[in-house]
């Protein structure tokens, strides 16, 4: 039996417009090249860390089974607190074995709504949530997004599924429950921008070492939570 192919990848096809913290593409890069440019480290220096790295895992961290048992009871934990923090919901499955959440990743919805979505999601939402219009979706992932790393140091994923707003936090074992409680104070204070509007205008720079942002702390090297 033949193998399906994919269909071709053409040279044409512009890349998504999401906002990207790395230094722009030269000008002269065709849209196939700025797909694929960006390929992260590319030494070998990091493969030196593996005998450390392992090292930490077994001996500091318990070994592979008692990081497995953190990650997931930390992406509960930290999921049904960022939930609660938003009053919003954790994505799961409709049966009683909560399989989509028996990992170390945690789907937030997000305190706004897509206006005309069609939605499958029977949870009622509450009549003052923030309301976008569909084709104002992409400027406000864009503005969050940018927000997120210009002013908090960090990278939270936001994204639209079955006309609703989500977020995607992952467990990991650097992190622990206090992570996931300034995560849904920055979550909680850029949705509420958004439902001002604030993504019409410009968003502001970031600034050196910690600082007060919306009453939320902000710092180099705080959290990443994607």
């Amino acid at each position: 039996m033949p193998i399906p192919q994919p269909p071709p990848t053409t040279t044409s096809k512009s890349p998504p417009q999401i906002y990207n913290p790395l230094p722009p593409p030269p000008t002269e890069s065709t849209s196939f090249i700025t797909l694929f440019q960006f390929v992260a480290t590319t030494d070998n220096a990091p493969y030196y860390c593996v005998p450390s790295a392992l090292h930490f895992r077994r001996d500091v961290c318990g070994g592979e089974a008692a990081i497995t048992t953190y990650l997931r009871d930390l992406a509960r934990r930290g999921g049904d607190l960022v939930a609660k923090s938003l009053g919003t919901e954790v994505m799961d499955t409709v049966t009683d074995q909560h399989a989509l959440r028996d990992c170390a990743f945690a789907n937030v919805r997000l305190p706004l709504v897509i206006s005309s979505a069609p939605t499958s999601n029977s949870t009622p939402v509450p009549a003052a949530t923030p309301s976008i219009r569909p084709q104002d979706v992409a400027a406000v992932v864009n503005y969050m997004q940018k927000v997120f790393v210009e002013e908090f140091d960090t990278f939270i994923a936001v994204y639209v599924y079955k006309g609703r707003l989500w977020t995607r936090l992952s467990g990991q074992i650097y992190l622990e429950e206090g992570d996931f409680a300034w995560a849904a104070e920055v979550l909680g204070s850029v949705c509420g921008r958004v439902g001002e509007g604030a993504w019409m205008g410009e968003g502001k720079g970031a600034g050196e070492g910690e600082r007060e942002v919306d009453g939320v702390t902000a710092g180099v090297g705080k959290l990443s939570v994607e």
